[in-house]
């Protein structure tokens, strides 16, 4: 039993490195272009992780013949759910390395103090949840993000686009974010499976496991 909790503690490592690095490290750009009376003027929007998009600013005036001024910010600020997800996932990567050192080095005491195993199942139902909440709020703001930082989006608030006209350009790279996604659902999937098995490591498990005669016997001998 210990053998298949361990391998699932590395499964769930190494879903977990993936799930947050693939997030933290996300960066992309989408673009468009303005059809100005002497030039193809091409905007090249850029964002990343956090994704504080609502900082991003762009100038309204993209033609040298414009008269408009000042700048336009995009919608929306994801920061808190990203980094609520990337620290969910630091926080399972940490966990993960406790637990495995534990069960392999010091499976002894684990298996002779049964607070040690009740410990692991608790904090493992408590990171099932919130690899659940985390997964399912980042993948309706990871939705938001591919909306407002679209081009279509974008060029709906450039005074230029509505004077001259705009095309879309690059519509962005988020394949990462989708990938992110599908591993947090994984991870959740993986820490809900070694709920089954580390609570049968639990005392509470052992006692209702255990036959009625053992335990009229050990009433017996109270």
């Amino acid at each position: 039993m210990i053998v298949i909790i361990v391998v699932l503690k590395i499964c769930n490592l190494v879903l977990t490195i993936f799930a947050f690095a693939t997030t933290s490290s996300f960066d992309a750009y989408t673009s468009f272009t303005v059809s100005c009376p002497s030039e193809q003027k091409i905007v090249r929007v850029q964002f990343e992780y956090p994704f504080r998009i609502e900082n991003i600013s762009i100038a309204q005036r993209q033609c040298s013949e414009s008269t408009q001024a000042g700048s336009v910010n995009l919608v929306g600020n994801y920061a808190s759910t990203a980094k609520f997800y990337v620290a969910v996932g630091v926080i399972a990567f940490v966990y993960c390395i406790c637990a495995v050192v534990v069960h392999v080095f010091f499976d002894t005491a684990y298996r002779s103090n049964a607070t040690i195993p009740a410990l692991d199942f608790v904090c493992t139902c408590v990171l099932a949840m919130l690899w659940l909440v985390s997964v399912a709020c980042w993948a309706r703001n990871v939705g938001d993000v591919k909306k407002y930082t679209s081009p279509s989006e974008i060029m709906k608030y450039m005074n230029d686009c509505h004077q001259y006209g705009c095309q879309e350009g690059y519509n962005g790279n988020y394949s990462s974010l989708n990938v992110s996604i599908c591993f947090g659902f994984f991870n959740w999937l993986l820490w809900t499976l070694n709920l089954w098995f580390l609570y049968k490591e639990t005392s509470w498990y052992k006692v209702r496991a255990r036959p009625p005669g053992d335990l009229l016997c050990a009433s017996q001998t109270v």
